[in-house]
């Protein structure tokens, strides 16, 4: 596999954001998903790019 840049946006809640990012034309491509750092989600913009939506974990 070559090379490639990751995109993440930290959101508040990756629900209402996949939700919103959806809605505005994104395309969901895997999640949301509960994992040990937090909820993830992956999506394609409009052109086909890819990026990720994150809410960290609460740490304590």
């Amino acid at each position: 596999m070559p090379s490639a840049w990751g995109v993440y946006f930290t959101v508040d809640d990756t629900d209402a954001a996949v939700a919103a990012a959806v809605a505005s034309g994104a395309q969901l491509l895997m999640g949301p998903e509960t994992m040990h750092a937090g909820r993830l989600a992956y999506l394609a913009d409009p052109e086909n790019a890819m990026f990720g939506l994150t809410t960290p974990a609460a740490s304590g």
